[in-house]
């Protein structure tokens, strides 16, 4: 029988975490800088500060990153924590409703985001 405080010292594992995250499957892109580029992502878990991102086997992604969730018009400027062969861990700089209207920077992840919105 498995007895979970062999590994944790106690019945739960003690969550460190100071914001709340949510699983969560929602459908997102990858937006790089330099000559545009995105990439398809899932966003397996989100918070106020960063999120959990599955993306294809095998990718490299540069350091810092746009986040497009595409059900929301949420973007997230972001820099990359940690990354396995297939997830990336994202930290939150700063982030905009494009709902709300997005600076000129933001003119692919607007154009990404209503490409979808009419699909």
């Amino acid at each position: 029988m498995f007895d979970s405080t062999h590994f944790t010292g106690g019945p739960y594992p003690v969550n460190r975490r100071s914001n709340q995250r949510f699983r969560s499957y929602l459908h997102g892109k990858l937006i790089f800088e330099g000559p545009a580029f995105s990439a398809d992502c899932t966003i397996r878990n989100l918070s106020q500060i960063g999120a959990r991102v599955d993306v294809p086997v095998g990718a490299v992604y540069p350091a810092h990153a746009l986040l497009l969730v595409t059900k929301t018009g949420a973007v997230h400027e972001s820099t990359t924590i940690w990354a396995s062969a297939t997830a990336v861990g994202l930290c939150f700089d700063r982030s905009f409703d494009l709902n709300a209207g997005a600076p000129s920077r933001l003119g692919e992840a607007y154009r990404l985001w209503m490409e979808h919105r009419l699909r």
